[in-house]
């Protein structure tokens, strides 16, 4: 699954079409799926969803992972759109939250934050609810790896 947030799922699928020439196919079967990142955490005033509203989806995406046969679900997000305190602190508490349920499943996730994240909410919540942290600043700059991310 890719939430996109930066491209429209159109554009998405172009690009990652060129990367995977049977992608039509993997879409129709149900083993890949790109969706716009707001439409999946933010209701449609834009607020981001409560978090246990958006850890309920998660795990129903789960069950169907299991009962189309796939061994387990890889995701991939960009939260480039939330751009507030409040909803910031919404999506760590979400964050905090899905991590619990994604270590106890068969799922592995990427998560995409802009630097403005950091001045939103405390950069060590977000470091907190990740197993590791990768920094971009031109270069790669930084590897940090977390000790048992569990929720506060």
């Amino acid at each position: 699954m890719w939430l996109v947030g930066d491209l429209s799922v159109e554009e998405a699928r172009t690009a990652l079409a060129e990367a995977v020439p049977d992608l039509d196919f993997y879409l129709a079967k149900g083993q890949m799926q790109i969706l716009r990142s707001t439409g999946f955490y933010a209701n449609p005033e834009g607020t981001v969803k409560h978090a246990d509203f958006i850890r309920a989806e998660f795990a129903a995406i789960g069950t169907s992972v299991r009962e189309k046969g796939f061994e387990g679900r890889r995701a991939s997000g960009c939260v480039g759109w939330v751009d507030t305190a409040e909803s910031m602190s919404r999506f760590m508490e979400y964050e905090s939250k899905v991590n619990c349920a994604i270590q106890d499943s068969r799922m592995m996730a990427v998560c995409t934050y802009p630097a403005k994240a950091a001045g939103l909410h405390a950069s060590r919540e977000l470091i907190h609810n990740h197993g590791k942290l990768f920094v971009k600043l031109g270069e790669w700059v930084s590897k940090m790896e977390c000790r048992g991310a569990t929720p506060l």
